[in-house]
């Protein structure tokens, strides 16, 4: 089965009864996520919530395909998302293509000399050029309202910048699912309700999000579900 099919009416994104550990250089573990379980339904909002250090950054990190779980699956789209899928590399561009990650710390994701080409990069890297990569960043910039930002060196922008910058540079690709990890950390009032703004607009275009956060504010405003979880690494509700 490839990400184009969906396996009967299962949910766009499950995690079934995921375990993951991380393992240091002297070989301890240390678990983040115990036997999770949850959905997220094609054109759904939904919220991870809990503490600090409970395993809602990993689950994010096991939907873009950057670790395996140790038990249990994630599925997009009714396809497992394994290390061994995501060595081919025609199945890691389709899911990257349609699962589009915007880290937490925004530094970990910009790493071109212009906002211009980071805007520019994952398009150019799907093979897009010419006039239709243009409009594209043209109209990506124009979306955040970062036009102003286009010459400028990413490390030379604040906190709130690299944000509008970061999540852009994922909306370039035209992704169904944007996956953001504490979006609205560290931002002023007016950046936050832009940013929920934009991920208000993308899920009322039919499109899906799931995010972290610990601002409950932020989960009202965007009449996100909650999912979430304990210092257990499980989810309680």
């Amino acid at each position: 089965m490839s990400l184009g099919t969906k396996a009967g009416d299962e949910a766009l994104v499950v995690f079934d009864h995921v375990g993951f550990a991380y393992a240091d250089r002297d070989g301890a573990t240390s678990v983040a996520l115990d036997d999770v379980s949850f959905s997220v339904a094609a054109g759904e909002c939904v919220a991870l919530v809990g503490p600090n250090g409970c395993g809602k950054s990993t689950a994010l990190r096991l939907l873009a395909g950057l670790d395996e779980p140790d038990a249990g699956e994630v599925r997009f789209d009714g396809e497992a998302i394994t290390a061994a899928r995501m060595a081919d590399q025609a199945f890691a561009k389709r899911l990257h293509k349609r699962v589009g990650l915007v880290f937490q710390d925004p530094d970990t994701q910009l790493f071109c000399p212009t906002v211009r080409d980071e805007v520019a990069f994952g398009p150019r890297q799907m093979g897009m050029g010419g006039d239709e990569l243009e409009g594209r960043v043209a109209d990506t910039l124009a979306l955040f309202g970062i036009e102003g930002l286009a010459h400028r060196a990413p490390y030379h922008l604040s906190g709130g910048e690299k944000r509008k910058v970061a999540m852009a540079c994922v909306v370039s690709c035209a992704p169904e699912v944007l996956v953001c990890d504490e979006p609205t950390n560290a931002l002023d009032e007016d950046s936050v309700a832009e940013v929920t703004g934009f991920l208000k607009a993308f899920v009322a275009a039919g499109r899906t999000v799931l995010l972290t956060t610990h601002q409950a504010d932020v989960v009202s405003a965007l009449g996100a579900r909650e999912v979430r979880m304990d210092k257990s690494h499980r989810v309680v509700r």
